[in-house]
């Protein structure tokens, strides 16, 4: 039994932490804020536009997102502000940590041409 419990602890501790995948996401921040008790992060949505099909008929496509970067933060604030699309660079990870609420942090905002 302690041998299982060593194992499924070192597996965790490898496995959080990694990076699953990256890649950009583009569309219009509608919610961000500030969450937590002991470790606080930053929580928003984006709307990447368009519906996808629910139980109950369309739903807005909806991705969240984390931000740990303090100089990330006011440029969705002034996106979130604006109302203006935006690209944000992320990292999906293999195992959010416990300071996370979704396994997507962003990582960067990237500029718009208009």
């Amino acid at each position: 039994m302690k041998r299982a419990i060593i194992i499924g602890a070192v597996f965790a501790m490898l496995a959080c932490g990694r990076g699953y995948s990256d890649g950009e996401r583009a569309g219009t921040v509608f919610k961000f804020s500030n969450k937590g008790v002991f470790m606080k992060s930053w929580e928003g949505g984006m709307n990447l536009g368009g519906a996808l099909e629910g139980q109950h008929g369309a739903v807005p496509n909806v991705w969240t997102f984390t931000v740990t970067d303090p100089l990330v933060v006011p440029q969705i604030q002034q996106a979130l502000e604006s109302g203006e699309p935006i690209r944000l660079k992320y990292v999906e990870w293999f195992k959010a940590g416990c300071s996370m609420d979704t396994d997507y942090e962003v990582t960067a905002v990237i500029p718009t041409k208009k």
